[in-house]
């Protein structure tokens, strides 16, 4: 059926057809490894340089499913995948999809990485400054896995990247800027594991500055962010962090004694994560 949809003269019949397909991965992945050469990339690509964009996006969804649910397939078709959605971050239409299926490609991609860093680099950084916010949010989401893929790769990248991402720890405002400025808390921390203690040194103080805030925010997301970024800290600064646990633990205290309202408070997984990271 996803092949003859494939096939139809109306987009919205291909747009479906990707949907499904990237849907249907999950429920059968263990199924389907074998034949995702020869029966599932020959859609995807279709699907990726398809006249309507609302196809490219579908394609974009479907092959962020892939990586997830099937990452050696994924990751063995870096040639294609790369290029084509490094081409599409760059179109308005399609450039959010396209970032969030390069997020998810650059999570599982390994040591692959270093073979495209610099224009990955170039790319995402030049989209920090021109896109919408929302995009935004996204590119600085691959970015951050671009570092945790990358490690030590990441270094030249570093200060330009963290000078990008300065302000948008200081937004102040709901919905899309919360949500940015608790994407780059979490870039941030990926970064420091990165790059290292000595490198992000520098960083340290002010970091926790903008952790503290967004850990006293009334967003149950900024909290969650912060309290995740403050485990990170502690691992890569060990003993460093010590200073910082008179401030850190009553709020996380705080938080765990909060009751529960669905998702608009702090998971208590995440905070028991913390504090498991701190004792051991």
């Amino acid at each position: 059926l996803i092949t003859t949809y494939m096939q139809s003269t109306d987009p919205n019949s291909r747009r479906g057809a990707l949907l499904s397909l990237g849907v249907a991965v999950e429920g059968v992945s263990e199924f389907m490894g074998p034949h995702v050469e020869r029966a599932v990339w020959p859609i995807i690509d279709a699907g990726l340089n398809d006249a309507d964009p609302g196809v490219r996006r579908a394609a974009c969804t479907a092959v962020g499913c892939i990586c997830e649910w099937l990452e050696d397939a994924a990751r063995s078709r870096h040639q294609v995948l790369v290029p084509a959605l490094m081409q599409m971050s760059t179109n308005p239409d399609t450039q959010r999809s396209a970032c969030t299926a390069l997020d998810a490609l650059l999570e599982i991609l390994g040591d692959t990485i270093g073979e495209y860093m610099h224009i990955l680099m170039e790319t995402l950084a030049g989209l920090l400054d021109s896109a919408p916010i929302k995009v935004k949010s996204v590119v600085t989401g691959a970015i951050g896995s671009a570092a945790h893929a990358s490690k030590g790769a990441f270094l030249p990248y570093f200060q330009t990247t963290m000078q990008k991402l300065s302000p948008f720890l200081q937004l102040s405002g709901d919905g899309e800027e919360s949500e940015l400025r608790g994407i780059a808390m979490d870039a941030v921390g990926t970064f420091a594991e990165a790059v290292g203690a000595e490198t992000f040194r520098p960083y340290f103080p002010e970091m926790m500055t903008q952790a503290f805030a967004g850990a006293q925010s009334d967003n149950a997301r900024l909290r969650e962010c912060s309290f995740l970024f403050f485990g990170v800290m502690s691992r890569v600064f060990e003993e460093e962090f010590a200073p910082y646990l008179p401030q850190v633990v009553p709020a996380l205290l705080q938080s765990l004694g909060q009751p529960e309202h669905g998702d608009s408070d702090v998971g208590e997984s995440v905070l028991v994560l913390c504090f498991s990271t701190w004792l051991t």
